[in-house]
């Protein structure tokens, strides 16, 4: 999420249908995760953190990201217990920050199936979380999401900028 990659986006860059990922994330799912498919997830990942270290430069933000992702990120530091563990969705994940909220509400929620105000959407994470954020603590990652096709942003007839869930 905090790359802005939606599950059906991720899957179609592996080159798998667009269900794979959201599929092996299920619970009770018998699809898995091979090693050429995590390097193939790393690959993307490291491609999508690039470009958005370039948009956050353009925009001159000091936001910091990792932008070098290997397989070696998906496993776990201590060996894990051979024993088999039941996947469990954990909804919209807190306390990611700002980024990661504003994507979990756009791939998981109906927020943006009606048009939205910058405030709005502040408002909306900030109860969610129960946080103080700022506007510009959205503003980058609202662009990112009318970039990538996410969102739309407009202007409507009141001078205010708006964001909606892209059709």
């Amino acid at each position: 999420m905090a790359l802005d990659i939606s599950g059906p986006e991720l899957s179609k860059r592996i080159g798998k249908s667009s269900t794979y990922v959201n599929q092996a994330e299920s619970a009770g799912s018998d699809l898995f995760y091979s090693d050429e498919i995590m390097n193939k997830i790393a690959l993307v990942f490291t491609e999508e953190a690039k470009e958005k270290l370039r948009f956050l430069t353009e925009l001159k933000s000091d936001e910091k990201i990792k932008v070098s992702y290997s397989i070696h990120d998906f496993y776990p530091k201590k060996p894990l217990l051979d024993e088999k563990k039941t996947k469990k969705n954990i909804g919209i994940p807190t306390g990611l920050g700002p980024t990661v909220t504003l994507n979990a509400v756009i791939e998981t929620e109906d927020f943006f199936n009606e048009a939205r105000t910058l405030k709005e959407i502040v408002e909306h994470c900030n109860t969610f979380e129960n946080m103080n954020w700022k506007e510009s603590d959205f503003t980058a990652t609202l662009d990112r999401a009318d970039k990538k096709g996410k969102l739309k942003k407009f202007y409507a007839s009141d001078s205010k900028v708006y964001y909606v869930k892209s059709e």
